[in-house]
Order: C-alpha cells, then sequence, then structure tokens
C-alpha cells in the first residue's frame, strides 16, 4: 500500500514539475528533510571516518591515504597583520 502510494506521488510530482510548491521538493535538501536534518559535527565526522577506516582493507585504506595526500594544500601560515593588507 505504501509503496502504490509513493509510485503515484511521484507520477503526480512528474507530472506537475511546472507548479512551485513541486519544484521546490528538488532543491539541495527535498522539502522535510530540509527541516529534519544538520550538517554533522566534527565529533560526528571523526567517529564516521574512524569507522569507515576500521572495514577498509589494507590496499583500500591506502588508496584512501595517497588521495588524502595529493589533495592537501599546504598551509599558507598566518594572514597578514589586520590594517596591514
Amino acid at each position: 500500500m505504501v509503496a502504490g502510494l509513493s509510485y503515484e506521488v511521484i507520477r503526480f510530482a512528474a507530472r506537475n514539475m511546472h507548479r512551485r510548491w513541486v519544484a521546490d521538493g528538488h532543491e539541495a535538501r527535498p522539502g522535510p528533510q530540509r527541516m529534519t536534518t544538520r550538517e554533522p559535527s566534527l565529533d560526528q565526522l571523526e567517529v564516521a571516518i574512524a569507522s569507515l577506516k576500521a572495514v577498509l582493507s589494507a590496499s583500500e585504506l591506502e588508496e584512501v591515504e595517497a588521495r588524502a595526500k595529493a589533495t592537501r594544500r599546504p598551509n599558507p601560515g598566518p594572514g597578514p597583520a589586520f590594517g596591514t593588507a
């Protein structure tokens, strides 16, 4: 029953994409998800990364580390002092 109802809602939305209230749901975070989700905190990201690393094989972990090193940018250091730029 839920699958059938969901299917019909998707079909209705596809036919009515020109309506603003239908199109608003196709942003970066659709409709209700925008209200109920937040960006993860740094602590949550740290746990997620540690969990992923725990399940990767040694070769996969080496590949991830190599890609991370290739994309890191050097730290430019502190910027100019206030009012000197």
